[in-house]
C-alpha cells in the first residue's frame, strides 16, 4: 500500500461516527426496488457474492417527540392525516449475498451532493454512483454492507444521484415566503447559468419575486456592487416533478451580454415554499436505527427476524464530512 492511501485511509477512520443511544426510529417502510448481483458475481474471500438492494425509505416523524426537537421549522411542515410528517429517500445498499456472512458492521458512506465515495476511498475501486467494480474488495471480504441514502434536498434527478425529498414548510397551509440570495461566479464565458451548483436546484420564486428580481456584479467580494438593469437578465425556472413532493426547480440567470469570466454575480429575490431540511439528519438517524433493531416493514437486513448490522460508522469527505461533524453536534447519532 502507498504511504499516501494509507494517510487517506487513516483520516478516513478518524472522520468516523458510532451511532449508539435509544431515541425511536420511526423509519416505516423499506421500498426495495431493484436487487442485481454486484461485481458480476465475484466472490469476497469467505463472505463469498456481494448483492446491491435499491428502492427508497419510507419516514414519518413526530414533531411533539424529544428526539426531533433540534429540527427547524419541523412543527410548520405538512402533515399527513395523523398528524406526523412523512417524506421519502432514495436508498442503495450493498450486502453479502448470504446475510449470514455479515460481520455485523455497517459503513454508511454520507453520499457527497447525491455522489457514492466509499468504495473508491476504501476498496480503490472506480466508484461512481452505479458501482461495479469491488477494487481490492477490502470491505467486502471483512464483511461489511455499506449504506447509502439520500439526504441532500436541493438534488435535481440524474446519474443515479441519492435524492431525499425533503417536506415543505407552510404557514397553516399558506405558502412562506422570503428573500434569498445566489451567487453565480462564471470561471468561463457564458450566457445562461445554474444559479446554484451544478445538478442543483433552487428555491422557486413568487410571482412578484421573479419580477422584481435585483442582479448585480463586482469583482472583488469587498468591492461595491454595481446594479444590472431588470431587462438586461432573465431568470428562467424549469420545474422538475412534482412541486408537492419538496423537488425543487432548476433556477437559471441569463445574462444576453454575457457573463465576465472572474466576477461574483449576486442574484436576489423572493421566494416561497422552504424546505424543512434538518430532517435531513433524522433521516441518518432512523435508517441506522432501524436497520440496527430490526425495525421497518420488509427491512431487508433481516436473518430470522434478527438485523445483520449490530454497529455502523460513519464516514464523509468535504461536505458529507461536515454533514456527520453537524450531526453528532446536534446529538442526531443517538439510535
Amino acid at each position: 500500500m502507498k504511504p499516501i492511501k494509507m494517510w487517506m485511509r487513516i483520516v478516513a477512520f478518524v472522520g468516523c461516527v458510532l451511532w449508539t443511544g435509544s431515541a425511536r426510529s420511526e423509519l416505516i417502510r423499506f421500498e426495495i426496488v431493484e436487487r442485481h448481483p454486484f461485481a458480476d458475481g465475484q466472490t469476497f474471500g469467505d463472505v463469498g457474492e456481494y448483492e446491491v438492494l435499491e428502492g427508497r425509505v419510507h419516514y414519518r416523524l413526530d414533531v411533539n417527540h424529544p428526539a426531533n426537537a433540534e429540527v427547524v421549522d419541523l412543527k410548520r411542515a405538512n402533515r399527513d392525516a395523523t398528524g406526523h410528517v412523512t417524506f421519502t429517500a432514495d436508498l442503495c445498499l450493498l450486502a453479502p449475498r448470504d446475510l449470514t456472512k455479515a460481520s455485523g458492521a455497517a459503513l454508511y458512506d454520507v453520499n457527497n451532493r447525491g455522489n457514492k465515495l466509499a468504495l473508491r476511498f476504501f476498496n480503490d475501486s472506480p466508484g461512481g454512483n452505479n458501482p461495479r467494480e469491488g477494487g481490492n474488495g477490502f470491505l467486502l471480504r471483512n464483511g461489511f454492507v455499506v449504506i447509502w441514502s439520500g439526504w441532500d434536498g436541493e438534488l435535481l434527478p440524474g446519474d443515479h444521484r441519492l435524492q431525499m425529498r425533503a417536506p415543505v414548510a407552510s404557514d397553516d397551509g399558506r405558502p412562506i415566503t422570503g428573500r434569498v440570495r445566489y451567487e453565480v461566479a462564471p470561471l468561463k464565458k457564458a450566457t445562461r447559468m445554474n444559479i446554484n451548483r451544478d445538478q442543483h436546484g433552487a428555491y422557486r420564486p413568487t410571482e412578484a419575486g421573479l419580477a422584481g428580481a435585483t442582479l448585480t456584479w463586482r469583482l472583488r467580494e469587498s468591492d461595491s456592487r454595481v446594479s444590472i438593469p431588470r431587462d438586461q437578465f432573465r431568470v428562467h425556472v424549469t420545474e422538475i416533478g412534482s412541486r408537492e413532493s419538496g423537488q425543487l426547480p432548476l433556477i437559471e440567470l441569463e445574462v444576453p451580454a454575457g457573463f465576465r469570466p472572474g466576477y461574483l454575480y449576486e442574484l436576489i429575490y423572493e421566494a416561497q415554499d422552504p424546505l424543512v431540511h434538518g430532517v435531513c439528519f433524522t433521516a441518518v438517524r432512523d435508517l441506522i436505527a432501524a436497520l440496527k433493531h430490526g425495525e421497518g416493514r420488509d427491512n431487508p437486513l433481516l436473518v430470522d427476524g434478527k438485523p445483520v448490522v449490530r454497529r455502523a460508522h460513519g464516514f464523509g469527505v468535504s461536505q458529507s464530512g461536515r454533514f456527520l461533524r453537524e450531526m453528532v453536534y446536534s446529538g442526531f447519532n443517538a439510535d
